[in-house]
């Protein structure tokens, strides 16, 4: 996952182009959720979305993510997702970490309700599981 070729550190990677390597990738990532179980998972950028999108009927709105704004507007940066394998998972959609810088004050979370970094923040919190 995450594969790279040269010195370019953003965009896609070129990776999506190789179908057989999408789904090994996708293979180990339901496999390391079986073992693992994690009750976060924090998605950073846009790419990771539509590339975990196929795997759970509730992130059908990250297959084509066009822009952040477009996420925020739908209210869709934080799915309680089941996946293919049945291993349940509180996901967040992040600014990848290269891209922060530019793009985090555009966030938007709750109808407008926090920016920028503080959405981002609020968003991770929504996602953590309440303990009883």
């Amino acid at each position: 996952m995450g594969v790279r070729e040269g010195d370019l550190g953003t965009g896609k990677s070129p990776a999506f182009k190789n179908d057989d390597f999408i789904v090994a990738c996708r293979k180990l990532f339901l496999l390391q959720l079986e073992v693992q179980r994690p009750k976060v998972i924090l998605v950073l950028g846009k790419f990771v979305g539509e590339f975990l999108a196929p795997l759970s009927d509730e992130l059908k709105d990250w297959k084509r993510i066009a822009n952040f704004t477009a996420i925020d507007k739908l209210e869709k940066q934080v799915i309680q997702a089941t996946f293919s394998n049945d291993i349940k998972s509180n996901l967040v959609l992040l600014i990848h970490p290269s891209l922060r810088y530019v793009n985090v004050g555009r966030r938007r979370y709750q109808q407008d309700r926090y920016h920028g970094q503080e959405a981002e923040l609020q968003m991770v919190l929504n996602a953590m599981p309440i303990n009883h």
